[in-house]
């Protein structure tokens, strides 16, 4: 980045690109007298359950604390066709990405988000689809992106991942059904239209009517016009 006189990740990287971090490894440790052991008395080194390895990952948010990121596996999870945050990538995603377009299935685990440093952000290895050259490269322009499909199952991912997901599909449910009654009024427009001109015409009938009427019936305004059509009414 400091080559290239960025201030942060956010200068190369975007939400959606698809990259490569290296996330570290699991060391061993020598003893003299035991031999090779696990690092587990070391927690300053990663440990067995910690997101490891270099891995394909999606980026889901960038700024100057760092890049946060979902891992992409080809491993298939368990019962990820009941978790919402999991979610298989279409091929539309990751063709012609050396690291992912290998024939096997991609998943991104967004219940395992975490942030890293942009220091282990590497472009993902691809290859111009259009163009002769269909040779690998790193893609430094970090172009490889998700599908629009993809983008939207990576937002519920993430709801899903917090416990927002049933919130977001209830706002969505209470917006579908605002719509749908602003549908019905604009349908019922032109006959509420129709019955006001309707009433307006009656109205305007009616006080000529009145104004007929006052002149052969001794009242002096309107109002007793009105007043002796309301009595005569209660009569019925």
């Amino acid at each position: 980045m400091t080559k290239r006189r960025i201030g942060n990740a956010a200068g190369f990287v975007k939400k959606g690109a698809i990259v490569i971090v290296e996330f570290g490894h699991i060391y061993q440790t020598l003893n003299f007298q035991t031999g090779l052991t696990k690092s587990a008395m070391y927690p300053c080194n990663h440990q067995e359950g910690e997101m490891h390895k270099r891995r394909p990952a999606v980026v889901v948010k960038v700024d100057r604390r760092g890049v946060t990121v979902v891992p992409v596996t080809s491993k298939e999870p368990d019962a990820h066709e009941y978790n919402r945050a999991i979610f298989e990538l279409e091929t539309e995603s990751i063709q012609h990405i050396n690291e992912l377009d290998t024939g096997k299935r991609s998943f991104a685990v967004c219940e395992m988000i975490q942030t890293v440093s942009p220091t282990r952000i590497l472009p993902p290895e691809s290859r111009d689809h259009k163009g002769r050259d269909r040779t690998y490269r790193r893609d430094e322009s970090f172009s490889r992106r998700l599908s629009r499909n993809d983008m939207k199952a990576l937002e519920q991912g993430l709801l899903a991942a917090v416990g927002m997901y049933s919130l977001q599909d209830k706002l969505d449910r209470t917006i579908q059904k605002g719509q749908l009654q602003s549908a019905e009024l604009e349908e019922l427009r032109p006959e509420v239209e129709a019955i006001r001109e309707e009433l307006a015409e009656l109205r305007d009938k009616y006080r000529i009517l009145s104004d007929l009427y006052l002149a052969s019936s001794g009242h002096v305004t309107r109002e007793d016009v009105e007043q002796e059509v309301i009595e005569y009414m209660e009569l019925d």
